[in-house]
């Protein structure tokens, strides 16, 4: 039969309410739909309610629905949504899911989508989670928890748009060999983060213009080789080893601030072009932190490190660190009444066999 689409708001059961005053919005409900054809030009939604406003305060948004669709046929022209509900002054609520399965499919697609709006995670559940495709967008924060596994079919992930999927379980790719994908591309806005007990395995991993890849835990991490390309960007904040490491024009390869785990084995070449870098400027200790930090004055003093810092209202940071072995950050200038002291410089540790 035929299946045709109705409209899902907050006004027939399947969005979540609306708050009242300084209320959280209530969740989105569930939409399962198995048909031969799926057809029409309406809408199907599942999304959160909005967080109640109330004098400059308010609630949090409803977390999105879940809906799953079953097919032979799709020729649906309308919308297909799961959206956490808005906030006015505190958090969104996290990304529903849509699943879609055509009969083709071995095992369907799975699509988060926030509307554009960050809000909070949406924790993929259940283990064995096996799909054909997966698209994050819309600023869905997704997540991947400890001993999940994450299966997916193509052997080229791709993940771009605007989204931020943070990896705590096992991400493979099926019917290959220790579940290795061939390219894992992170692209234009997208942020994946490589967490404790994460595992991915990849023959090249790229980070494209717009795209972090984020590695925040050590043995998590095997790749062929490894490009940051022009304007990406490789936050390493946990020892790791790389056969290869091209970092391309403008692209930079960086730590998180305060981090002192960038320490980088690369067995072959380190390719740096012109423009790109490998730069922890900043990312040491924050204002008037650290061990040689400038204390608070009118005028206020710099932090010192093997030098001392300078003096104005008061003397500057004491010095402190290794000239042979230096693996300290990096400490903040002091303050004023009116102004913030600067960040001191990060840490990098590089061992390179080849070049």
């Amino acid at each position: 039969g035929v299946a045709y689409a109705m409209v899902g708001d907050c006004t027939n059961g399947l969005g979540g309410g609306v708050a009242y005053r300084g209320g959280g919005g209530g969740s989105g409900g569930s939409i399962l739909v198995v048909a031969g054809t799926l057809a029409g030009t309406g809408a199907i939604a599942c999304n959160g309610g909005a967080g109640g406003s109330d004098y400059g305060s308010g609630g949090g948004g409803g977390g999105g629905g879940r809906i799953a669709l079953y097919f032979t046929t799709n020729s649906f022209g309308g919308i297909i949504t799961a959206t956490g509900g808005s906030s006015p002054a505190s958090q969104y609520g996290g990304a529903g899911t849509v699943y879609t399965k055509a009969a083709s499919q071995t095992w369907g697609q799975l699509t988060l989508d926030n509307g554009g709006n960050a809000g909070a995670a949406t924790v993929l559940p259940g283990n064995a989670q096996e799909f054909d495709n997966l698209i994050i967008e819309g600023r869905a924060q997704v997540q991947v928890p400890a001993n999940e596994v994450l299966t997916l079919v193509p052997t080229v992930l791709v993940l771009q748009g605007n989204f931020n999927l943070t990896i705590n379980g096992q991400l493979k790719c099926a019917g290959q060999s220790g579940g290795q994908f061939a390219q894992v591309q992170v692209v234009n806005g997208g942020t994946m983060t490589l967490g404790a007990g994460g595992q991915l395995t990849c023959g090249d991993l790229q980070v494209f213009s717009g795209g972090t890849f984020v590695l925040n835990a050590s043995n998590t991490l095997t790749a062929g080789q490894v490009e940051v390309l022009t304007n990406g960007t490789l936050l390493l904040n946990a020892p790791v080893s790389f056969p290869t490491l091209h970092v391309f024009t403008n692209g930079v390869v960086s730590h998180t601030s305060g981090q002192t785990n960038f320490n980088v084995t690369v067995s072959g070449n380190l390719t740096v072009d012109s423009g790109g870098a490998v730069n922890a400027d900043g990312k040491g200790y924050g204002a008037q932190g650290g061990p040689g930090a400038g204390p608070h004055g009118n005028s206020a003093p710099g932090a010192g490190y093997v030098g001392a810092g300078g003096a104005a209202a008061g003397a500057g940071g004491p010095a402190y660190g290794s000239i042979t072995s230096p693996l300290a950050l990096g400490s903040g200038g002091g303050s004023s009444d009116s102004a913030t002291g600067g960040s001191g410089g990060g840490l990098i540790e590089l061992t390179v066999g080849g070049t």
